[in-house]
C-alpha cells in the first residue's frame, strides 16, 4: 500500500502545471509574467492534494475544469483571445494526461518517475509540433502594440506571425522588425534622419551610437532562404504585451503595403 504524501503530490502536480502553462503560452504566442504562473502552478498543486486526500466530488470533473480555469484565469485573464488560450491549456493537459496514462499512472500518486517520463514523451510531441508542425501553418493574427524608449512612446499595427523566428544570436532576444518610418519618433531628428538614409547598417551604428547614446546592435537574416543580410536592431525600454522587451529590427527599405500594419512580430 502507497503511502500518500500531500507535499510530494502538491510538489509534482504544480510542478507539471507549471510546464504545461509554460507550453501554452509559448503555443498562443504573447507575454505572460513568471510571478502569474507559478501562482496558478501553487493553485493547481493545491487542488490536487485536495482531490487526493477527500476524493469523491473533489476528484470529479467539475472542480477539475474549475481549477484549470482558475489556473487560466491567473496567467491569462483579461488578455485577448483568453478561450484560445483556455482551451489551449486544456488541450496540452489532456495531452499530458494521456502521456501519464500510457507509461502506467498518473500524478495523483505524486510518483516522480511516471512524472519524468510523461514530461519526456509530452516535450518530445510538443517540440516537434512547435518547430515542426506549427509552423508548416500560417498562423497570424494582427496586434497593436506600444514601443517605449527614453520616454517616447510609438504606436505600431503589427502582423504576428509564426515565421518570424528572428533572433539575435548572442542574446537569443526574439526582433520585431518594423520599417523606420514607423519607429522615427522614437529618435531625435539627427538620428531619424540617419536612419532614413538608407546607409549600410554597419556604418550607421557608431553614428547613431554618439546621437542616440544606445547600443545598436546587426542579426543576421536569410528571407525565404534566399536573400540574406544584417539588420540594424535596437532594445527598447518596453514592448506592450511582452514580459521581457524584444529587439526591434528596423530594415532599411522596408515597405509593408497592404493589411494595415507597419511591422512584422512573432507568436
Amino acid at each position: 500500500m502507497r503511502v500518500l504524501y500531500p507535499d510530494e503530490v502538491f510538489i509534482v502536480n504544480a510542478l507539471a502545471d507549471y510546464v504545461l502553462l509554460i507550453l501554452t503560452a509559448r503555443v498562443t504566442g504573447g507575454g505572460v509574467k513568471r510571478r502569474r504562473i507559478v501562482l496558478a502552478a501553487a493553485i493547481g498543486g493545491a487542488y490536487s492534494v485536495i482531490a487526493a486526500l477527500y476524493g469523491g466530488f473533489f476528484a470529479s470533473p467539475v472542480p477539475a475544469l474549475a481549477s484549470a480555469v482558475l489556473m487560466a484565469l491567473t496567467v491569462f485573464g483579461g488578455k485577448r483571445s483568453f478561450a484560445r488560450r483556455l482551451f489551449c491549456f486544456l488541450g496540452l493537459s489532456a495531452a499530458f494526461g494521456g502521456a501519464l496514462t500510457a507509461v502506467g499512472g498518473g500524478l495523483g500518486g505524486g510518483n516522480m518517475k511516471l512524472f519524468a517520463a510523461a514530461f519526456l514523451i509530452s516535450w518530445a510531441a510538443f517540440a516537434f509540433f512547435l518547430r515542426g508542425g506549427a509552423k508548416s501553418v500560417a498562423l497570424r493574427r494582427v496586434e497593436d502594440i506600444e514601443i517605449g524608449l527614453g520616454g517616447k512612446k510609438a504606436k505600431l499595427r503589427a502582423l504576428m506571425d509564426t515565421g518570424n523566428d528572428l533572433r539575435d544570436p548572442i542574446s537569443g532576444r526574439r526582433v520585431i522588425v518594423t520599417t523606420v518610418d514607423a519607429v522615427s519618433c522614437l529618435f531625435e531628428p539627427g538620428a531619424a534622419a540617419l536612419l532614413k538614409s538608407g546607409k549600410d547598417p554597419v556604418g550607421l551604428m557608431p553614428e547613431l551610437a554618439e546621437r542616440t547614446g544606445l547600443r545598436f546592435s546587426l542579426v543576421p537574416y536569410r528571407s525565404l532562404g534566399v536573400e540574406s543580410g544584417l539588420i540594424l536592431c535596437f532594445r527598447p525600454d518596453f514592448v506592450s504585451g511582452r514580459s521581457e522587451a524584444p529587439l526591434v529590427g528596423i530594415a532599411s527599405g522596408l515597405k509593408i503595403e497592404g493589411g494595415g500594419y507597419s511591422a512584422i512580430g512573432y507568436c
